[in-house]
């Protein structure tokens, strides 16, 4: 598969899936055969635990959220998917604050 994608491995959804992005991130993880996880909207608590766990190899979200999940306080180690796949461009502030945090 592409991007280092491996069959078995999970995605975390953070668009709707009404949009064509949740519809591609669902087809994403049914190609790959892993988890689908689902974070709550708006509950940057429930996004980092799902982060945190290493099933998940890709999230895709929008740079608001990687805004968001860049500057919260973190309630254990930092810790994203190795592929981190945002909607639309991001400032170098958001990028640079997301980067310092996540590597």
């Amino acid at each position: 598969l592409s991007l280092g994608l491996r069959p078995g491995d999970g995605v975390v959804g953070g668009v709707p899936f009404s949009s064509g992005q949740g519809v591609v991130q669902l087809l994403t993880a049914m190609a790959l055969g892993g988890p689908l996880g689902i974070v709550q909207p708006r509950d940057h608590r429930d996004t980092l635990a799902m982060l945190a766990r290493p099933e998940f190899a890709l999230w895709r979200a929008t740079p608001h959220y990687a805004d968001v999940i860049g500057r919260c306080v973190l309630p254990g180690p930092a810790r994203v998917p190795p592929l981190c796949v945002l909607s639309s461009p991001v400032s170098r502030a958001v990028f640079d604050t997301f980067a310092q945090r996540f590597g």
